[in-house]
């Protein structure tokens, strides 16, 4: 069971309001302690440029490594791991996702990943990202399946009234019991994340960070847990229940 403090969308920081997700750039959330990356590419013109839905964030998949390398680096005890998915249309390739994917892992050392094909022991990946394909990678591809981790996600919050935000965070808090019960040998994820049109990141993210930070207490497993604009003190406590 690996317990990890993470974010969704983490490059999102462009759109306005209904589409950021975050406030800090990938270093700075590598430096207050986020080890699980949500990163989504759009396929475009044989490239895999960083997207949120139609938004595009200012980044391709090659400079999510170069900083994922460099933080990795300067830290060769921790373990990054990184959500690949495709995001958007994609338009005028002649390499499917996964090459394109792949032929951009080929250009980093392969000694920054983990080679593995089963979830690694801490000391298998200190040092290393672990690749979480959410696409069919085919053999031969970097990386663990994401279909292989037991994911609660519940993205869709039709508003803030009350109810709505209730039901999203028993969907988190149901989650994040099951990792604590569950067995040491699976993989949980549980992102805290919601919107819509009638409740857009920023406040849904205030409400149901709040029911976290009051619900992590003493030391236990909560599996992986993805957030949108974690504060330092959200993340503080993730690390201090790490057991």
């Amino acid at each position: 069971m690996w317990i990890s403090e993470g974010t969704h969308c983490t490059m999102s920081q462009y759109g306005g309001p209904s589409h950021q997700c975050q406030t800090l750039p990938l270093s700075k959330q590598y430096e207050t302690g986020i080890r699980f990356v949500d990163i989504r590419c759009r396929h475009f013109n044989d490239g895999l440029l960083i997207h949120h839905d139609v938004i595009y964030q200012l980044a391709n998949l090659d400079n999510v490594l170069e900083v994922t390398e460099k933080f990795l680096d300067a830290h060769d005890t921790e373990i990054v791991f990184m959500r690949i998915d495709e995001e958007c249309k994609p338009e005028s390739n002649t390499t499917t996702f996964a090459e394109a994917v792949q032929l951009c892992l080929n250009r980093f050392s392969s000694t920054l990943f983990y080679q593995g094909e089963e979830f690694p022991l801490v000391e298998e990946a200190r040092g290393k990202l672990v690749v979480l394909r959410d696409y069919d990678g085919g053999s031969g591809s970097v990386g663990l399946p994401y279909g292989s981790l037991d994911v609660k996600d519940g993205g869709k919050i039709p508003s803030l009234l009350l109810e709505d935000i209730e039901a999203k965070w028993h969907t988190v808090r149901s989650n994040l019991d099951r990792a604590k019960q569950g067995s040491v040998s699976s993989m949980y994820l549980t992102y805290c994340s919601g919107t819509s049109a009638l409740a857009w990141p920023l406040a849904v993210a205030e409400r149901v960070n709040s029911y976290l930070s009051d619900f992590l207490k003493g030391k236990t497993r909560w599996g992986i847990v993805a957030m949108d604009f974690p504060d330092a003190e959200l993340i503080g406590k993730i690390i201090k229940s790490n057991f």
